[in-house]
C-alpha cells in the first residue's frame, strides 16, 4: 500500500461512503481518510457508532437539526470549496454510498466547476447491505434476475414524481426503495394500481447494522399496517418482490452481531413485553439545538434508546464579557465558554473556575487554563470548593440569565464581593414541544431534564397546545430523570414526579441512569 492509500492530500475533497452504519463495514480507504482528514462534514446517516469514532474537534455537522432546519446543499458545497482552497484535507462523509441517492454527483459537479480536486471513495450501499444482514438478497436465481433502486424522497420542487411506478410494476424483479417510509402508502398503492399482485412480499428494514435495527414484513396490501405496528421510522429500506419472502427460510440459522432478527410484531404475538418502540425506549432530551443535541442523540442511540430531540433552550447572546478586575471568574456552562471566546475575552491573573468537566473542556478548547473544578458539579459544589478561599476577594460569575441564586448567595455568605455578568439569555425555541405531544399520547417512555428551565419550558409548550394535564399524566407514566437537586425541586413545584436524580451532574450519567431505570420498570 503506497502513501496515497494512507494519507489524504491537502486541498482535496474526498466524497466518502461510510456503508450502512457498522464501523466494520467501512472500507480500508475510508477509515484511513477519516483518521487523516483535517475536517469531516457529516450528517446523522453514517450512524451512531461511526460518528462516535470521529474526533469532535475535526467534525462539522451539516445535517438536519432537531427544529427541522437543515444545512442547505448550497451551504455544504460552499464549505467544501472553502476548506479545500484553504489547504485542508476534507472528507464529506455520507451514509451508504455517496453516489446512490446521496447527492454525491451534485457535489462532484460543483467541485469540478470550481476547480477543486476530489476523489470518490465508494461505500457499501444500504440498498443492498440492510436487506442482506436480515436475510434478504436483492437478487435470487429463482425469484429475481433484476433489481431497480428507487428514491422515495424526490426533490420537493418537482411538480410530479419522476418515478414511473407502472413501468416498474411491469418490469418485474426486485424494487428497492430508499428513504421511502413516509411515502410508503403512496407508492404501494401506485404499484397495486399498476397491476402488481397485492400479495407481493414486502419488507422494511430500519437502520440496518445499527443497534436499533428492526424489520417489518408483509405484502403490498398489508405493509403499511405492519410499518405502523412495528413503529418503523427513517432511515429504512423497502424491498418489494418475491425475494422479501426468502428471509423466512434462513432466519432460524442466520447470525450477525446486530439487533435481534425476529420481527417485533412476531415477538409481541408471542407475549414479549416491549416499550413503545420495541426494546428501544423513547427518551425525550431537551438540550440546545447545537452539537449538544447531536451528542445527546448519539449517546442515546448508543444506549439502544430512541431519542426524541426537543430543544427547550435557545441562546441569545448579550455580547457582555467578564469584568477584568476580578480575582476569580466562574463559568457555569459550555455556552458561556464559547461566547467569551467569540467576544475576545482575555483573562489576566484571575483564577478561572468551571462548574464541571464539560465546561472545563470547553474552556480549554478555547485556549483558557482552568484552575478549579469542584468535586460536585453543581452550584453548591462550587460554593463548597471556593468558600474557604474567597473571603474579601472579587468573584465574577459569568453565566446565563437563569442561573441559580445558590451560587451568588453562597459566595456572598463566604465573604466574597460577587458580581454577575449575564453572557446570554435562555429562551424557549419556537415550535418546541413535540415531546409534550408524545407524553400526552402515552408514547414517551422517559424524559431527561437538564435544568429547571427545561422543565418550565416543557410545560409551557404543553400549555400552548392545551395538553398540559395530559402531558403531566404522560410523565407520570414515564421515567423522569433530572440532572440535579435544583431541577428536582422545580419539577416538584410543577407537579412533575421525578424518578431519579443523576448520581453525577453530567448529561451522560443522567442519560445512562434514566435509560437503565426505564428498562428496569
Amino acid at each position: 500500500m503506497d502513501a496515497r492509500d494512507i494519507e489524504a492530500e491537502p486541498g482535496t475533497v474526498y466524497l466518502v461512503g461510510s456503508g450502512p452504519g457498522d464501523p466494520g463495514l467501512l472500507t480500508v480507504r475510508a477509515k484511513a481518510l477519516l483518521e487523516d482528514a483535517d475536517v469531516i462534514l457529516h450528517d446523522r446517516l453514517p450512524g451512531p457508532k461511526i460518528i462516535g469514532m470521529l474526533p469532535d474537534e475535526r467534525c462539522e455537522y451539516v445535517g438536519k437539526h432537531a427544529q427541522g432546519e437543515r444545512t442547505t446543499q448550497s451551504e455544504i458545497n460552499d464549505r467544501l470549496v472553502e476548506y479545500a482552497r484553504n489547504g485542508k484535507k476534507v472528507v464529506r462523509l455520507k451514509g451508504g454510498d455517496s453516489f446512490v441517492f446521496g447527492r454525491g454527483g451534485e457535489e462532484a459537479e460543483y467541485l469540478a466547476n470550481h476547480g477543486v480536486p476530489f476523489e470518490v471513495v465508494p461505500g457499501v450501499t444500504s440498498a443492498i447491505a440492510a436487506p442482506a444482514v436480515v436475510g434478504i438478497p436483492v437478487t435470487h436465481r429463482d425469484y429475481a434476475s433484476s433489481v431497480s433502486f428507487v428514491t422515495g424522497h424526490e426533490d420537493p420542487s418537482k411538480t410530479e414524481s419522476a418515478v414511473d411506478w407502472e413501468a416498474l410494476a411491469e418490469a418485474g424483479g426486485t424494487i428497492v426503495v430508499l428513504m421511502g417510509v413516509k411515502r410508503l402508502p403512496d407508492y404501494t398503492r401506485a404499484l397495486r394500481e399498476a397491476g402488481m399482485d397485492p400479495e407481493t412480499p414486502v419488507a422494511l428494514v430500519e437502520r440496518g447494522t445499527w443497534p436499533q435495527q428492526q424489520v417489518a414484513t408483509g405484502t403490498l396490501e398489508t405493509i403499511v399496517e405492519a410499518r405502523d405496528e412495528v413503529g418503523i421510522k427513517p432511515p429504512a429500506v423497502t424491498v418489494i418482490g418475491d425475494v422479501a419472502a426468502t428471509r423466512e427460510s434462513v432466519l432460524d440459522v442466520l447470525e450477525n452481531e446486530y439487533a435481534p432478527l425476529v420481527d417485533r410484531a412476531e415477538a409481541q404475538e408471542g407475549g414479549a413485553k416491549a416499550t413503545s418502540d420495541g426494546d428501544a425506549p423513547t427518551v425525550a432530551v431537551f438540550r440546545p439545538d447545537d452539537d449538544r443535541i447531536t451528542d445527546a442523540v448519539t449517546l442515546l442511540e448508543e444506549l439502544d434508546a430512541e431519542p426524541v430531540p426537543d430543544p427547550m433552550l435557545a441562546v441569545e447572546a448579550t455580547g457582555a464579557t467578564p469584568r477584568s478586575d476580578a480575582d476569580y471568574v466562574v463559568f457555569t456552562s459550555k455556552t458561556g465558554a464559547e461566547l467569551v471566546a467569540e467576544a475576545g475575552w482575555e483573562p489576566e491573573a484571575e483564577t478561572v473556575c468551571a462548574i464541571g468537566p464539560a465546561t472545563a473542556d470547553a474552556l480549554r478548547a478555547e485556549g483558557y487554563a482552568v484552575d478549579l473544578v469542584p468535586e460536585e458539579f453543581t452550584s453548591s459544589g462550587l460554593v463548597t470548593a471556593l468558600e474557604d478561599r474567597v473571603a474579601g476577594a472579587r468573584v465574577e460569575v459569568a453565566r446565563s440569565d437563569h442561573g441559580s441564586p445558590v451560587l451568588l448567595e453562597g459566595l456572598e455568605d463566604a465573604g466574597a464581593y460577587v458580581h454577575e455578568t449575564v453572557l446570554y439569555r435562555l429562551v424557549r425555541p419556537e415550535n418546541s414541544g413535540r415531546s409534550a405531544e408524545l407524553a400526552a399520547d402515552g408514547e414517551l417512555d422517559a424524559a431527561c431534564f437538564t435544568s429547571s428551565l427545561t422543565v418550565e419550558h416543557f410545560l409551557e409548550a404543553a400549555a400552548e397546545r392545551e395538553i398540559r394535564e395530559e402531558a403531566l399524566a404522560g410523565l407520570e407514566a414515564a421515567t423522569v430523570g433530572v440532572i440535579g437537586e435544583p431541577t428536582r425541586e422545580t419539577a416538584a413545584e410543577h407537579d412533575v414526579t421525578v424518578d431519579l436524580v443523576a448520581s453525577e451532574a453530567t448529561f451522560e450519567r443522567l442519560a445512562r441512569e434514566t435509560v437503565d431505570a426505564t428498562r428496569e420498570d
